[in-house]
C-alpha cells in the first residue's frame, strides 16, 4: 500500500508571504553540523552578497506538497526582486507531501538547520544545506543541473538519484557531501546512458525522446507513492 494521495500544494508566492523577510545575519547560515566545503560555500556566498536578505520560514510542518521554485512560473526573479539570498528554517522541516525545487537557478540557497523529512524531493538548481538528517519515504531526484547538497547527518530514502557535477569555479568540491551514512539505493544519473537507465529502472519509470531514454521524475514519484516498483 502506497503513501496517501497528497494533491494540494503551497506554491512559492504563498510560501514567501508566510516568511519573515529581513537582512541576513551570520546566524542564518551557521548550522550545527556541516561539511567544511559546505561552510566554505556559505561563507563565500554571504561575503559576496552582504546586502541581501533572508526569508525566515515560520512554518515547520506542511501536510501538503511545498513548491519552493518553479521555472515555468519564473520564481527566480520573484526572489531576486526581493533581494532574497537565503531561505532558512531554524529547526526541522517536515513535509507530508513533496518538496519541489523546479528551477535552474542556484539562488536563493536553502538552509535547514534541523532535520528534513519529506515524501519525495525534486532537486533543481537551489544549493541546499541541512544541519541534521534527510529522510524521504520516497525518492530524492536531481534534475536540470542538480545543485550542491551538504548534509550534516544521515540521508535515508527509497531511492537517491543525483545528477550533480562540480561547479566550474569550484572544481575540487564534490557537489554532494553527506557527513553521516547514506541508506538508500543510489543511481548516479550524471553520465547515464540508455543502457544503464534501462538496466536500473522499470519501463514505466522511463521516457523516450527520439533515440534517447531518460528517467521520468514525476512517474517515479507517482509509482513510489502508489507502492509500485521503480527499480528493476
Amino acid at each position: 500500500m502506497g503513501n496517501p494521495d497528497i494533491t494540494t500544494m503551497t506554491r512559492f508566492k504563498q510560501f514567501l508571504k508566510e516568511c519573515e523577510v529581513r537582512k541576513f545575519t551570520k546566524a542564518d547560515y551557521t548550522l550545527p553540523s556541516m561539511p567544511k566545503d559546505g561552510k566554505f560555500m556559505l561563507d563565500g556566498m554571504a561575503q559576496r552578497n552582504a546586502s541581501k536578505n533572508s526569508a525566515i520560514a515560520l512554518k515547520a510542518h506542511y501536510t501538503e506538497t511545498l513548491e519552493l521554485t518553479s521555472h515555468n512560473s519564473a520564481s527566480e526573479p520573484w526572489y531576486s526582486d526581493r533581494g532574497i539570498l537565503f531561505i532558512v528554517w531554524n529547526g526541522d522541516l517536515t513535509i507530508d507531501g513533496d518538496l519541489l525545487d523546479d528551477d535552474f537557478g542556484m539562488k536563493p540557497l536553502l538552509i535547514i538547520k534541523g532535520n528534513l523529512t519529506v515524501r519525495n524531493w525534486l532537486r533543481g538548481g537551489m544549493d541546499t544545506f541541512v544541519g541534521g538528517n534527510v529522510k524521504a519515504s520516497g525518492f530524492i531526484i536531481g534534475h536540470y543541473n542538480d545543485s550542491a547538497l551538504f548534509v550534516g547527518g544521515d540521508l535515508t530514502a527509497a531511492g537517491y538519484i543525483p545528477r550533480a557535477k562540480p561547479y566550474k569555479d569550484l572544481p575540487d568540491i564534490v557537489p554532494h557531501q553527506i557527513v553521516g551514512k547514506v541508506d538508500a539505493k543510489k543511481f548516479d544519473n550524471l553520465n547515464s546512458t540508455n543502457e544503464t537507465v534501462k538496466a536500473a529502472f522499470v519501463e514505466e519509470a522511463l521516457v523516450k525522446d527520439g533515440e534517447d531514454i531518460y528517467i521520468d521524475e514525476r512517474a517515479i514519484f507517482e509509482r513510489s507513492d502508489k507502492g509500485l516498483p521503480v527499480w528493476k
